[in-house]
């Protein structure tokens, strides 16, 4: 439950009948049980709340009663507690329905969010870095359910990264059950873009060819994907200026698809803070070799012009795109 998007709270709840007799027998119980765990305490109090209408125990009866009740068995092992509303060391929690009436003591944080597929499809590109899985989650806790796809230089680079994103969609299913995960190679269209084009235009051309191969992929799957999810930081690294953003998000113009960049706003300390807080921050720190950084000019272009670069971009084989996508090695974790 922690890990389900959809789930704000949770608690272990003791269960009784809607009685009054019946609910103050049961907080006694509680009271004992969690002072076997919690002898220090030294206050504590009740809150009740009436779930379903049409209920004829009142609610203060049940705090005046309870509470005595609960202030009752304390004195009788030798603890008189206090009572303290506010801040109190064992707070009771009571939920009456008509049926039965729960009690509970500790209040725990879920993920929160909406149920992952209830918002729709999109595909989440995989660096193997920080930034995407980050991304990824924050897509799945809003109720998107991803396909995962990593774009990889092997046999140029080493099978590092492709172990990583493996590994970091292997995190991530304890928010999506299932994970589909595409790897794709790339290095004849990153050389075709060394050979063909304009050498500082080599990063936003490259990521155009990305998301291209992931808007196939979307198309692939059973259900088409309208939206693409990436860990783009506004101005992080080079490829991530405005200007280099609106050139890349032109290949899907007029599609009606969208690009998401959940953490758009997000600089890098609070990226790794929320990449730590979901279990992906110590494997995405692993070494790897990087297919992006494979062919990186020594000055690549930070504010690509898009006439530019659709110019540049006509010099290329857009063949390459079919034959990757059919060499594409495809797991469900």
């Amino acid at each position: 439950i922690k890990n389900t998007p959809g789930f704000s709270t949770y608690y272990e709840a003791w269960a009784c009948p809607t009685d009054l007799e019946e609910i103050k027998k049961a907080l006694v119980e509680l009271s004992e049980e969690y002072f076997k765990k919690n002898p220090h305490i030294k206050t504590f109090g009740l809150k009740t709340e009436k779930v379903d209408s049409g209920i004829k125990i009142k609610s203060n009866d049940v705090n005046v009663e309870g509470g005595s009740a609960v202030w009752k068995y304390f004195s009788s092992i030798g603890n008189e507690l206090s009572v303290n509303l506010d801040n109190p060391d064992l707070k009771i929690h009571i939920k009456i329905k008509k049926d039965k009436t729960f009690l509970f003591t500790e209040v725990e944080k879920a993920v929160g969010g909406l149920p992952v597929g209830t918002a729709g499809r999109a595909v989440a590109l995989f660096s193997g870095g920080i930034d995407s899985p980050v991304a990824a989650f924050l897509a799945m806790k809003r109720g998107l359910e991803i396909t995962a796809v990593h774009f990889h230089s092997v046999p140029q680079t080493s099978k590092q990264s492709i172990e990583k994103v493996k590994e970091l969609i292997g995190e991530l299913k304890k928010y999506q059950h299932k994970i589909k995960l595409y790897l794709i190679p790339i290095i004849p269209i990153q050389k075709d873009i060394v050979h063909n084009a304009e050498r500082k235009f080599s990063i936003v051309l490259q990521r155009r060819a990305f998301l291209k191969l992931a808007d196939m992929v979307g198309t692939k799957e059973k259900k088409e994907s309208p939206a693409f999810i990436t860990g783009d930081s506004l101005g992080q690294v080079a490829s991530q200026t405005l200007e280099n953003m609106v050139a890349v998000s032109q290949v899907l113009e007029g599609r009606g698809r969208i690009i998401l960049r959940p953490l758009i706003a997000y600089d890098k300390k609070e990226i790794m803070d929320l990449a730590k807080k979901i279990g992906t921050l110590k494997i995405s720190e692993k070494p790897h070799d990087d297919a992006c950084s494979l062919f990186v000019p020594k000055n690549p272009e930070t504010r690509a012009n898009l006439e530019q670069v659709l110019a540049e971009e006509e010099k290329l084989n857009p063949d390459l795109l079919d034959e990757a996508l059919a060499q594409a090695e495809i797991f469900e974790v």
